[in-house]
């Protein structure tokens, strides 16, 4: 008997997939850096349920219980807009043969057009190679925002980018990634201290991120942090009690995270199905006798067929301590103990059984698919 959840989530360019193996990249992005390691970086985290990978000068693990395999994968992230490096050869070798050419040629305007082109190129070249070497040690600089509270390093790297005059372009990317990384490290690791919101705030004042910008990647990172918390399809109490501290201090409104809070409710409900509190609703059908109805809604099943999934029966599902009826224009009924495989598709809000003697799984289209999947799952697991 197997449960498993596929959710996709998109965070700007990227699309995310929770499912078997955890939250992995399904959008053609290619690095996984925020600095210039050859690994580059991100946060690591390892306390109050939430757990993050680190990437970057450091892999070390943050202290604490390690986290199942399928929720360490941790979204990578875009590489920052960088400035083209004009190869050298290309920037002299024109110049270079003008000037031979007119030296041997005894033409004097053609020998000083090749002195004047590979002179600009060479100095072309060597301003482009100091503007990527500071370039390199500003983001490399980046990689310790999230680490530490460090105020003195925000000074640093505000000195930095203006003494080198870095193009907002070419940093605006890696800015948005260093405060999320912090956002995540706050998670991890300093949920208890009451001054981390407010090292948020000099965090984006030393990045130059908008009132707008740090409420949108505050938003982007606590979806994030949702989805990784259920990628092993369970939410703790430790867990949920840390989430809500996350969005507190984040400011985070009901209304912008409606999809992330149905899917908590969800999972809240299923935990208690698992530690034995099922709930009794009436079913409002004939049941034999000992029978219990514990979840009653609309909703429709459907088949594989050669134009797609098809709805085959429409009507009220029914989830007893027994058996799943779909009761429509006729009646369905699976037993629990036929029940192979339970997979949740929350997307499509679509419940996948896999029976025992049939072929091609069964497809229930439900409104709650979590909650009614782990709730087939249990019984069936029990059976």
């Amino acid at each position: 008997m197997g449960f498993f959840i596929r959710k996709a989530l998109r965070a700007g360019p990227l699309r995310f997939n929770l499912s078997k193996g955890g939250v992995g990249v399904s959008a053609g992005i290619t690095g996984l850096r925020l600095g210039t390691g050859p690994r580059g970086t991100y946060v690591a985290g390892g306390r109050h349920g939430l757990y993050f990978r680190e990437y970057g000068g450091s892999s070390r693990r943050a202290r604490g219980t390690a986290p199942p395999p399928e929720a360490e994968a941790v979204p990578p992230q875009a590489e920052p807009a960088k400035p083209a490096r004009p190869k050298l050869f290309w920037l002299l070798a024109p110049g270079l043969v003008l000037l031979v050419l007119g030296m041997a040629s005894e033409t004097l305007g053609l020998a000083i057009l090749g002195a004047v082109w590979a002179g600009v190129g060479a100095v072309l070249a060597v301003r482009r190679a100091r503007y990527a070497k500071h370039l390199s040690e500003y983001l490399e600089l980046l990689t310790g925002i999230p680490s530490t509270p460090d105020t003195s390093l925000l000074g640093s790297v505000q000195r930095a980018r203006t003494s080198a005059g870095l193009r907002r372009e070419h940093l605006q990317g890696a800015h948005e990634r260093a405060f999320k990384a912090a956002v995540f490290q706050w998670a991890s690791e300093r949920l208890a201290d009451p001054e981390a919101p407010r090292w948020l705030g000099k965090v984006a004042d030393a990045l130059e991120l908008s009132d707008e910008d740090r409420a949108r990647l505050g938003l982007e990172a606590f979806k994030e942090l949702v989805w990784a918390t259920l990628a092993d399809h369970r939410l703790t109490p430790e867990e949920e009690e840390a989430l809500g501290k996350v969005r507190e201090g984040l400011g985070i409104r009901e209304s912008d995270i409606a999809e992330e809070l149905r899917a908590l409710d969800e999972f809240r409900r299923a935990r208690d199905v698992e530690e034995g509190r099922l709930p009794e609703v009436e079913a409002g059908i004939n049941l034999s006798k000992g029978e219990r109805c514990h979840y009653r809604t609309h909703g429709a099943l459907l088949e594989e067929r050669k134009a797609g999934l098809t709805p085959v029966k429409e009507g009220t599902v029914y989830v007893t301590s027994k058996r799943l009826l779909v009761v429509g224009d006729g009646t369905t009924s699976i037993p629990h103990g036929k029940v192979l495989d339970v997979e949740v598709d929350y997307d499509s809000k679509l419940v996948t059984i896999t029976k025992d003697g049939r072929q091609k799984p069964l497809h229930l289209s439900v409104s709650e698919p979590i909650f009614a999947g782990r709730l087939i799952e249990t019984l069936a697991r029990d059976e």
